[in-house]
């Protein structure tokens, strides 16, 4: 049987786990995340970036996000952020750290092998 401290703290996980956290987004934005969401150009990462804070702004909730877009709670809550504060410009690829990938080129290759 399930103490009364249990049974709250398992009720404050359901509740916090089905949270629903609208997210407002103006005219211009939406249309230009559902542009990314259906572009062919766009890099598949940013399109699903796009993906998330259009469902957030519909109102689903962390957990409805990830089984749609098929990525994990820390990255819908990450996104989420990220356009509340910066909007769209934070959506994009931002540079890594580390050394840069080097180029080889067929040259390289045929020297190597």
């Amino acid at each position: 049987m399930l103490g009364v401290y249990t049974l709250a703290i398992l009720c404050n996980i359901i509740t916090m786990a089905d949270r629903r956290e609208w997210l407002t987004v103006s005219g211009s934005d939406r249309v230009e995340l559902e542009r990314r969401v259906r572009s062919r150009a766009v890099a598949a990462r940013e399109a699903q970036r796009a993906r998330i804070v259009l469902l957030a702004s519909q109102g689903y909730s962390g957990l409805e996000i990830c089984e749609l877009v098929g990525v994990s709670e820390p990255s819908v809550e990450k996104w989420r952020c990220q356009y509340d504060q910066s909007g769209l410009a934070r959506l994009e690829e931002q540079p890594r750290p580390g050394r840069p990938r080097a180029v080889v080129d067929d040259d390289k290759v045929r020297e190597v092998l």
